[in-house]
């Protein structure tokens, strides 16, 4: 297991939480671009948290309200894919869990300045995290 402090490498994989309102089965991909859209919160970018800093995916869940947990599902992305794309992925530390980390680039205010670029970032973000879950939400 990594320690958070050390560097972030492209070999990297990094976890997103999608909520269960951004993930449909029936779909392809499954997983819904808009988990990859900025909430109006992300103005330092999009939330993300490294596997190679916790023991399991699944610890992750911490950060959110035991009655919420089942309504999440975990998708992991390469930081080598982000790194293709033109994304970074830095530490962004907060209580409660180790690795937490976001991709700066992906924020809220350059998804509203160059929406049609970044919709079509999180729709590539989307078919790359489909090849990749690790749990989905329970679903309704």
């Amino acid at each position: 297991m990594k320690d958070k402090n050390e560097p972030i490498t492209g070999d990297e994989f990094v976890i997103r939480l999608v909520w269960t309102k951004f993930f449909d089965a029936e779909q392809s991909p499954p997983v819904l671009p808009r988990t990859f859209v900025p909430r109006s919160n992300e103005r330092d970018g999009v939330s993300v948290f490294r596997l190679a800093c916790v023991l399991q995916p699944e610890d992750v869940l911490r950060v959110l309200a035991i009655e919420k947990r089942p309504l999440y599902g975990i998708v992991l992305l390469k930081v080598a894919d982000l790194n293709l794309l033109g994304m970074s992925v830095v530490p962004s530390p907060i209580e409660g869990i180790a690795g937490h980390a976001v991709i700066p680039e992906l924020n809220v205010t350059a998804f509203v300045a160059n929406r049609n670029y970044w919709k079509a970032v999180a729709k590539d973000l989307a078919r790359l995290a489909a090849g990749n879950i690790v749990r989905a939400p329970e679903l309704d």
